[in-house]
């Protein structure tokens, strides 16, 4: 089932981090796994599409603008990617444009929430967001979740 893992928070609160993150995770444990060259783009944030056999994963950390959000969301979906993993604000227009996703694309939508803190090291919460969102995607690739 096509799949949208949404990491939603304030800003600044590294969701950005957390996907970019992922990013080697799964090309980590997924050896054979093929990626087009990562996108690198909106101030740092990144797109890519990763490869598992016949299963795309879309990857997209812009979360901030609505505009952007909405223009790499239906990119991922025109290049027909089953999992689409991505960020935007716990409310407003970037909120709405990933909720739009169902009613345009069929997606179903996980909302995913990273580790934050303001008195712990944000990058040490990230690795462990990072590694949190893997075992999602892990679940939703096996069709547990």
């Amino acid at each position: 089932m096509k799949t949208i893992i949404c990491i939603w928070g304030a800003s600044n609160q590294g969701k950005s981090e957390t996907i970019k993150g992922l990013v080697p995770i799964i090309l980590n444990n997924y050896p054979n796994a093929t990626t087009d060259p990562v996108t690198i783009s909106y101030h740092a944030d990144i797109k890519a599409i990763i490869d598992i056999g016949l299963l795309k994963i879309g990857i997209h950390s812009q979360g901030d603008v609505a505009h952007w959000v909405r223009i790499g969301l239906d990119d991922l979906a025109a290049n027909a990617c089953d999992i689409i993993i991505c960020a935007c604000r716990s409310r407003g227009l970037t909120l709405h444009e990933v909720g739009n996703m169902h009613n345009k694309y069929g997606y179903r939508i996980i909302w995913f929430a990273n580790y934050t803190s303001y008195q712990v090291n944000h990058s040490v919460l990230n690795a462990h967001s990072s590694n949190q969102l893997f075992e999602t995607l892990q679940e939703v690739i096996s069709g547990r979740i």
